[in-house]
Parts: structure tokens; sequence; C-alpha cells
């Protein structure tokens, strides 16, 4: 959360938040393509698990330095007039100075009427936010359960051959990242990309839960069925760099400078949430019932979000249209 704030508060300044957001998705991926290359590799040379662990922790001190030495803190004075203001507007039961402060007022084009894409509404706009993004880990929880059993009954892949798939999956999503994300989200608008990720997860999680339906599941899967699911799990895999800027930046862009670590810890924290409840309960589905209900019941809950994200930008848009008309 203190890493997202930090970002939103460069970039919004900059005018580069989604750039920022997707950059910093980039380097999240590629941590996940090399950290298993080097811990594998250090545990070859020194046949030792102590070493590795080492390395880690080494890595992650040396993340600490650069961020003493490098990163640059905000004057107080700025921190200070954000504090100022909040306070103010606590005395008038939450409205007028804080709203009109932290949200502009609407321009004349639709796709950035208001600072904030989900309203003016603080409370709203977070728990749209945090919705719609516990149900995305609700279906990336699913997947990460999941893709590794599945790829193994499929294609017979071995656990070396499961971490390769992960690693190609994610150069993937690396790629999307560094090319298309925030060119997507700056031609788009925040929102439109946040729906058109949500859709390509949830579209990817239903169709491999599709094509384990396909054919019989004794024995080898067919050419065209192994195909159809790497294709599936491709499209959930684009999907993926997509949406996740969008969340951070949706919701730091309807937060006050002076709340972000909050609201971004709360998010975090909803989050946490979904990743513990959903393998259990999709999970019983894959057991119980059949892998197909699994994902295509993870992959609706994804496509649900997309549907909440549409459905709240739209009743904002309608709000400012009437405003206007008055």
């Amino acid at each position: 959360p203190v890493a997202k704030a930090y970002l939103a508060d460069v970039g919004a300044s900059s005018g580069q938040l989604p750039r920022y957001m997707s950059l910093r998705d980039a380097a999240n991926t590629l941590a996940f393509i090399a950290g298993p290359i080097i811990g594998g590799r250090v545990f070859e040379v020194t046949k030792s698990l102590a070493t590795v662990i080492g390395v880690t922790a080494a890595g992650s001190i040396s993340a600490s330095a650069l961020v003493m030495l490098m990163v640059a803190e905000e004057g107080k004075e700025c921190w200070a007039s954000n504090l100022e203001r909040s306070g103010s507007s606590g005395d008038d039961g939450g409205k007028g100075t804080q709203d009109t402060a932290a949200f502009p007022t609407p321009s004349r084009n639709d796709d950035v009427i208001v600072e904030c894409p989900l309203g003016r509404r603080l409370a709203a706009a977070v728990a749209t936010v945090c919705l719609i993004s516990a149900l995305y880990n609700c279906g990336t929880s699913t997947f990460a359960a999941f893709f590794g059993p599945l790829a193994q009954e499929l294609a017979g892949l071995t656990i070396q051959g499961v971490g390769a798939a992960y690693t190609v999956l994610s150069c993937l999503s690396f790629f999307v990242s560094t090319t298309l994300a925030a060119r997507t989200q700056a031609a788009l608008g925040t929102v439109d990309t946040c729906m058109l990720g949500l859709s390509a997860v949830g579209a990817g999680l239903i169709g491999m839960g599709l094509v384990t339906t396909l054919g019989s599941h004794v024995g080898p899967a067919s050419a065209l069925q192994l195909i159809a699911f790497c294709l599936c799990a491709s499209l959930y895999q684009i999907g993926v760099p997509l949406f996740a800027p969008t969340v951070p930046t949706m919701l730091l862009q309807c937060v006050p400078k002076n709340r972000r670590g909050a609201m971004m810890g709360l998010d975090e924290s909803m989050n946490t949430i979904a990743r513990v409840a959903s393998p259990i309960f999709f999970g019983r589905l894959y057991s119980r019932v059949s892998p197909f209900a699994c994902l295509s019941a993870a992959g609706s809950a994804v496509i649900f979000a997309a549907a909440v994200a549409q459905l709240r930008r739209f009743l904002v848009l309608r709000s400012v249209r009437a405003s206007r008309r008055t």
C-alpha cells in the first residue's frame, strides 16, 4: 500500500500515473520470472535451502537500502496542507470543502468528466473499487490453485513443466505490462481498460472450464483440447496486466492524498480475505462437482466485477449529465 501511495503522489504530479502503475506491475511480474530461476540456480550450486533463504533476505534488505538512498520523500508542508484541508472539511460533515478540493468540476469530455471516474462520493467510490478488486482476486486465486493440476491432467506436464508454463505465462504478462497496458488505458480510459481486463480474465477462466468438458478425462487430451486450454490461459494472462494497474489508479484518483495509504491498506485487506476464502469455496466445487463448475463460477465472479464497474460508471455519467441540464 505504501509503494502504491507513493507512486500515486509522483505519478499524479507528473501526469504519468497509469504508466507508473503499469511499470510497477511489470516489475512484480519480472520478479516472478527471475526469482524462481535465481533461487533454483542458487540451490543447484549450493545444495542448501538456507542459502536460498539467505539470498532472498539479502534481496529484501537491499530493496530497503535502495528506498532509503534513492527515494525522495515529499516535503512536510504538502502533507500539512492536505491535513488542513481534510480537517476543515470535517467541520461541515464531510461535505463541501473536501469534495471540491479532491474532485474538480467536470470537463466537457465524458471520458474525463471527474477526476475520480467512479464519482465524487468517497465511500461509494472506494467500496466499488474494493468490491471489484476482491472479486478479481477470487478469480486469480482460483487460477493459481488449479492451473497446475489441470495442466498436469490435460497435458501430462511434470512439476518442472508446470513451472515452465508459469514462466511462459509470466513472460506474456510482462510483455503486456511494458508495451500495452499504459497505452490501452490512455486510449480507452481507466474504467474501460478495467472492464476489458476483467472480461479477458473471466472469459479465460470460463474457457478453461469449458475445455475440461471436451472429450474424455481418461487418457491424454487431444491436440485441439490442449491448444484451446493454452489459448484460454493466455487470454487470462493478457487480462491480468490490463486490469491490475487500473485498481490503484482508480482508487488513488478517488482518495485525497492524506488518505491514500489507509485506503490502499483497506483494499489489500479485502483482497487478502478473497484470496483466503475463494480457494476453499471454489475448491469444494472442484472436488464435489467438476473443474468446469469451479472455473466457470470463478470466471463469473470476475465478469460480475466488470459489470459492477460498468454500472457504477454509467450512474456517475448519468448523474453528471443530469446536473448539467439543471
